[in-house]
């Protein structure tokens, strides 16, 4: 078992003393796994590999993005546990507002959630779960 998935990082790779430290640590990472995870491995490497760059993917941001905004989240949240709209608006739109005001937040609201569905980023997370 040790010669199939012993890590295959290039020792001339690191470039950086950062990069030195970040494979020794995915080595330790990979040691971790084998230990917890070896029978799991044994039966199914490909899909065990499959799913842990899956899990790390998701984990680690691809790139630098604006942050994510706290009623959208929660809007997505909700709409994901089937709630309606109406009840969506009185928990992430703040209250004061009324008409076109009230109107153009609701709007933007669900733009706003309907984008989240559809990235890609909120696609490999609902995999994941």
């Amino acid at each position: 078992m040790e010669g199939d998935f012993a890590p295959k990082l290039r020792p001339n790779l690191s470039h950086h003393s950062q990069d030195e430290g970040l494979a020794t640590a995915v080595r330790r990472f990979i040691l971790q796994l084998r230990s917890e995870f070896g029978a799991e491995i044994e039966r199914d490497p490909r899909g065990f590999r499959i799913r842990v760059i899956r899990l790390l993917t998701t984990a680690l941001p691809l790139k630098n993005g604006r942050p994510r905004l706290e009623n959208v989240t929660r809007a997505h949240e909700k709409w994901r546990q089937g709630k309606n709209w109406r009840e969506i608006y009185t928990v992430c739109i703040p209250p004061g507002l009324s008409g076109d005001s009230l109107v153009l937040a609701q709007s933007r609201l669900r733009s706003a959630v309907r984008a989240r569905r559809r990235s890609p980023a909120s696609k490999l997370s609902e995999r994941g779960s």
